[in-house]
């Protein structure tokens, strides 16, 4: 069983999680402008981008009928407009992100679904204050 909990809802009890991307570094992006005004002086910088989640799971609760429940708790879970608290593997370290795109839920066969859903974390991943263990 893989924990995973997100926007303070613990979804190790109604997922199984198959696959989790986490990139352990975010993308780095270079770039240059010549400064007309210094007789050829280059400046170079760089900025971080953002680090893409992607989870995909399975919901297949024991009793079948209780599967329209499982869909709604693991819908209410994703459904935010600003990054939450991701919990993936580890109870003591965790990643702000929020839900970006769609979050579809496709019906394998009678109590059973699949969960597709991506998140990205912003730089920087300690947006808050209180941020003690942040996993980068």
């Amino acid at each position: 069983m893989y924990y995973l909990k997100y926007n303070n809802i613990d979804l190790t009890q109604l997922v199984k999680v198959r696959d989790i991307s986490l990139p352990s570094l975010p993308t780095i992006e270079h770039s240059s402008i010549e400064m007309w005004d210094m007789d050829g002086n280059i400046f170079n910088s760089l900025s971080y981008g953002n680090k893409e989640i992607e989870i995909s799971a399975i919901i297949q609760p024991l009793d079948p009928n209780d599967l329209p429940m499982y869909v709604n708790d693991v819908k209410r879970a994703f459904y935010v407009r600003e990054p939450r608290p991701l919990y993936a593997g580890d109870e003591t370290r965790y990643l702000l992100a929020a839900t970006e795109g769609d979050v579809t839920i496709t019906e394998l066969g009678t109590g059973t679904c699949e969960l597709n859903v991506t998140l990205v974390a912003y730089y920087p991943y300690w947006i808050a204050k209180e941020l003690k263990n942040v996993n980068i």
